[in-house]
């Protein structure tokens, strides 16, 4: 498991929530496209986000991965090099943001007008004047890929990064 954690300086804001929603996906879809070509010995990359948690603002990111315990370090550097040239490179595409989109779409689309409807789209969060929507798509349909990008430098600059390795070792 890697965790990236935002501690000092993150700001939770309906902004902030949105970009770290598309980028759990566009990780994902990463991870799932370059780990599973690279190593073959590369099970299940999860990604999971945290940024609701208040008071204190903070994020996680966590990226999880099952392997050839072996080969776990050296997956480990290429998952950490991926996030890297996430923030530095061309990696993030419109495509990939736009994939977000319409899957939210349309598991939105998919629960409507059913009583098990996805609570969260309706929740709204309020601590210390800070308010976030769930359901709210006005500001992730506003993620360009540069602004994510520009999101990643600022995890990276202002974050830290832990790595653990769970085993049957």
């Amino acid at each position: 498991m890697m965790f990236y954690t935002w501690e000092k300086g993150f700001q939770y804001t309906q902004q902030s929530h949105a970009h770290n929603e598309v980028l759990r996906s566009v990780l994902r879809d990463l991870l799932i496209q370059t780990l599973r070509v690279q190593h073959s010995d590369v099970y299940t990359p999860q990604v999971q986000m945290e940024d609701a948690l208040l008071p204190v603002p903070h994020m996680r990111i966590t990226i999880a991965f099952a392997c050839n315990p072996t080969q776990r370090e050296r997956i480990a550097k290429d998952v950490e090099q991926l996030v890297n040239q996430i923030a530095e490179s061309d990696l993030i595409t419109q495509d990939l943001i736009d994939s977000y989109l319409k899957n939210r779409e349309k598991q939105s689309a998919a629960y409507k007008g059913n009583e098990y409807t996805r609570r969260r789209d309706y929740l709204t969060q309020e601590l210390n004047g800070i308010v976030v929507k769930q359901g709210d798509m006005t500001y992730v349909r506003q993620v360009t890929p540069a602004s994510l990008k520009a999101h990643v430098k600022q995890l990276l600059k202002m974050g830290n990064l832990h790595i653990g390795y769970l085993t049957t070792e």
